[in-house]
């Protein structure tokens, strides 16, 4: 994933966190993408080293292929108000750009 992608995930973890109450529900649509391999689902499901939003969004910033995209796509199909927290992240990024 993108250096500036990974930052406003970053950025945008206290939005997203509120947003999604329930981020187990992402894992099965992001396998379904390619996101993350059945194995890395299941670890996801299983570990607990922290909160399971932070743990997904860090496994998905580590892949060599651009993810981000497929949590756009999964966030519109399953939890469109947490889309949203990203587009107006990324709205306000571009502004601050000059876009």
């Amino acid at each position: 994933m993108e250096p500036a992608r990974r930052a406003l995930l970053v950025r945008c973890l206290p939005q997203l966190s509120a947003a999604l109450p329930e981020p187990h529900r992402l894992l099965a649509a992001l396998e379904e993408h390619g996101a993350l391999s059945g194995r890395e689902r299941r670890e996801l499901e299983t570990s607990s080293g922290g909160p399971l939003l932070e743990r997904l969004l860090h496994t998905l910033s580590l892949k060599e292929r651009d993810t981000y995209p497929d949590l756009r796509a999964v966030l519109e199909n399953t939890e469109p108000g947490a889309l949203r927290v990203l587009q107006q992240e990324e709205d306000q990024e571009e502004g601050e750009r000059g876009w």
